[in-house]
């Protein structure tokens, strides 16, 4: 019977509702997390090998701005001095 309207599959209109709904927010959660990450973190080239081999030049690292009371041992520092004009330094 071609005319009951009823889907072959089980889903009525509810279940394609509740899924492009999560279909949605999952969406929106991946960019959000993307968009996020971007303003938090900040990437850096390393541009000496002063850190080899643990961290090779020409590497990248994220960094997130933490306070200074916040920074142990073993943890990659990036920061400015007029010295070096201003160019960040990891």
């Amino acid at each position: 019977m071609s005319g009951t309207g009823s889907k072959k599959d089980g889903r009525g209109r509810l279940g394609a509702m509740v899924s492009g709904l999560a279909v949605a927010v999952g969406c929106v959660l991946f960019l959000g997390g993307f968009a996020w990450a971007a303003v938090v973190y900040q990437p850096y080239t390393i541009p000496t090998d002063s850190m080899a081999p643990t961290v090779k030049p020409g590497d990248r690292v994220l960094a997130e701005r933490i306070d200074g009371a916040d920074v142990r041992r073993g943890d990659v520092v990036v920061f400015t001095d007029e010295v070096w004009a201003a160019t960040p330094m990891v």
